[in-house]
This record gives C-alpha cells, sequence and structure tokens, in this order.
C-alpha cells in the first residue's frame, strides 16, 4: 500500500495562495481503499490513472450538469426543478455504471 500521508514541503505559499492552487488531495481510509480497488480493476493497480479517470469523468458530469441546467434555464424552467431532474438522471447514470462494472467484475471472475 502507498504511503497516504504527503510529504510536507519546508516553504510555504503566499497568504490566500493555497486557496487559489491547493498543493494537493487527501481522501479519507474508505475513499482511498475505493481508489485502490477501482486501480486494481481497470489499470493494473496504478492509482495515478484511477486519479485521472475519476477527475476526467468528474469533469464531463459537471460539465453536463451545466450546459442542462443553462439550457432549462433559457427555456423559463424554475431551477428546483431543474435540479431535481439532473440530480435523477445523475444518480441513474451512476447506478448503471456500478451494475455494468459488477456485471465485468462477474464474467471476469
Amino acid at each position: 500500500m502507498l504511503n497516504r500521508e504527503p510529504r510536507i514541503p519546508t516553504t510555504r505559499k503566499a497568504e490566500g495562495e493555497h486557496l487559489d492552487n491547493p498543493a494537493r488531495v487527501r481522501f479519507k481510509d474508505s475513499e482511498y481503499l475505493a481508489l485502490e480497488q477501482a486501480a486494481e480493476m481497470r489499470h493494473g493497480g496504478v492509482i495515478s490513472h484511477a486519479i485521472r479517470e475519476c477527475a476526467l469523468v468528474g469533469m464531463e458530469v459537471i460539465k453536463l450538469r451545466q450546459d442542462v441546467l443553462l439550457d432549462r434555464l433559457a427555456k423559463g424552467e424554475s431551477v428546483q426543478t431543474a435540479q431535481q431532474e439532473m440530480v435523477e438522471a445523475l444518480m441513474a447514470h451512476l447506478i448503471e455504471n456500478r451494475i455494468t462494472e459488477q456485471m465485468m467484475q462477474r464474467l471476469r471472475a
């Protein structure tokens, strides 16, 4: 298992810069274990590839949510209704991905 504690730099960032340029991401133990499992299953245990994949998927989801919200607001729909429908669609997408992932694991076993 990799060391979860990052090396602490001896230099400090200028006041407020840490808000614009965060230095590192820290994971909870459960998140780190889930990341290790995903990396083992998809990338031969290379965690950096799994982190990159998760970041790209997250950016794609954020962009899709923004596009849908802007489109619905342009049509005059309420923000609450649009957000609720987006959450439902996102949950359905995540469940579909999880089911597909579980089926692939069973096929490999």
